[in-house]
């Protein structure tokens, strides 16, 4: 799979990430509707990925039940919120590479950890303060599409 369509589908989902943050910062609720909409868009390009090539059925389910079950371990810990976790869902299902959704994960949680030195500046109480994660997530998928390759990289160099 080449970067472009990794470009591809970004620019595909953009538009449901951008609303979905926005109503994360705004409410800290995103509609399930928001979600439905974008798994619609997704069986789309899986489906016609399924028809040129069934081997990426494999990848899929490896990579949906690997996250499923990251996703379920978070969530039942209280770390994410459900529309973080639909979000990492249906990113799992998009891109289907978990070296990918891994990086994207931990680009976020990076970010939200340098962010909490700009929490202390605005006088937040970061106990408290709960992160608009699904905002986050975006600019973590934003900054692997743009420096994928060397993250990818690097990670990999740190596994072995």
């Amino acid at each position: 799979m080449t970067i472009d369509v990794f470009v591809l589908k970004y620019l595909m989902c953009l538009p449901f990430l951008l609303y979905a943050s926005y109503l994360d910062i705004k409410t800290r609720k995103v509609s399930n509707v928001v979600w439905i909409v974008m798994l619609a868009n997704i069986i789309l390009v899986v489906e016609y990925e399924l028809l040129t090539n069934l081997s990426v059925l494999t990848d899929i389910l490896f990579v949906g039940i690997l996250t499923y079950l990251i996703v379920l371990i978070l969530h039942s810990r209280g770390a994410l919120g459900g529309a973080d976790c639909k979000l990492l869902l249906l990113l799992a299902l998009l891109f289907h590479n978990i070296l990918f959704i891994l990086s994207v994960f931990i680009t976020a949680l990076i970010i939200s950890v340098l962010s909490i030195p700009l929490l202390w500046i605005t006088k937040h109480d970061v106990k408290k303060y709960k992160q608009p994660f699904v905002f986050i997530l975006l600019i973590g998928l934003t900054i692997n599409i743009i420096f994928g390759d060397i993250i990818t990289m690097g990670m990999i160099k740190i596994i072995t």
